[in-house]
């Protein structure tokens, strides 16, 4: 996918028209977009300038950006974009309209499998009417074989159906949780503040954790501020950690509230522990 990504803004850089991704390599090139600063410094590194993303305006010209975007990577590497990260709707201008009997969508990366059974049905239609096996159908009347038709029709539909599978853990995701967002929003603060990250991600941790109830702010003097007015803490607010009934589910909350020293939290020890969880991030 990397790779594909990569080769795609090659062809941006030495296009003279423009070049639209499918949404498997736009979707990276969104993220990586965001990451402004590192995108600038890839982009000057790579090719000496800045490559601008420009969505297409209407339909037909994301079509059009497209079917060039396939034809200059068959010119440029001398081979057929892979399907796996160049969806097959975008092989070529008009290939959709081509086609006399499109696939479903759950079928269309199965080709093999079902022009395998397509052969093989053929196959024991063929047997059966040289073994004389259809005969033993002759018996049955118009609406009895209607409904052993119908019946065969409905069985074939649902064993065919497309199930629901669990989600997997290991497949990419198209959007980003609250500390992916807060780590990313950071970027751009880099080259002034070098903790910019860890203590975006830190701001992030403390607040999701106050609203649910896990960190409790008090006053410098130690007292709680008013329920309905918790900003009155100040910047100089105390963190405390409240006894949970379940621990939190993300690794970022987790070492946070790791790092309470006897049920408060310092500032140094969650901005070191900050900004291991941004490396993972990262």
């Amino acid at each position: 996918m990397t790779e594909e990504y990569r080769r795609f803004l090659a062809l941006v850089a030495s296009a003279d028209e423009p070049l639209w991704p499918p949404d498997t390599i736009d979707r990276a090139w969104r993220l990586h977009v965001t990451r402004s600063a590192d995108y600038a410094r890839f982009c000057r590194q790579a090719f000496g300038r800045f490559l601008h993303r420009q969505p297409p305006a209407d339909e037909g010209a994301r079509s059009a950006a497209c079917g060039a975007a396939c034809r200059a990577y068959e010119r440029a590497f001398r081979r057929r974009p892979p399907t796996a990260t160049w969806s097959a709707p975008l092989a070529g201008e008009g290939a959709a309209a081509g086609r006399l009997l499109p696939l479903p969508r759950h079928l269309r990366g199965h080709r093999r499998l079902f022009g395998l059974a397509l052969l093989l049905s053929g196959g024991i239609a063929w047997a059966s009417l040289a073994l004389g096996l259809m005969d033993a159908l002759a018996p049955l009347s118009g609406p009895a074989f209607l409904v052993l038709t119908l019946a065969a029709m409905v069985a074939l539909a649902w064993w065919s159906w497309p199930r629901r599978r669990p989600p997997d853990p290991r497949a990419p995701r198209a959007c980003l949780d609250a500390y992916e967002a807060a780590w990313l929003d950071a970027a751009p603060w880099d080259a002034l503040r070098p903790d910019a990250g860890p203590l975006r991600l830190l701001a992030t941790a403390i607040a999701t954790q106050v609203a649910a109830g896990r960190i409790s702010l008090r006053m410098p003097d130690g007292t709680r501020p008013p329920a309905d007015e918790p900003q009155a803490c100040g910047p100089h607010a105390r963190c405390f950690v409240e006894p949970a009934a379940t621990p939190p589910a993300h690794p970022v909350e987790r070492a946070l509230l790791a790092c309470a020293a006897g049920g408060e939290l310092q500032v140094t020890a969650p901005l070191r522990a900050m900004a291991e969880q941004g490396a993972r991030i990262e």
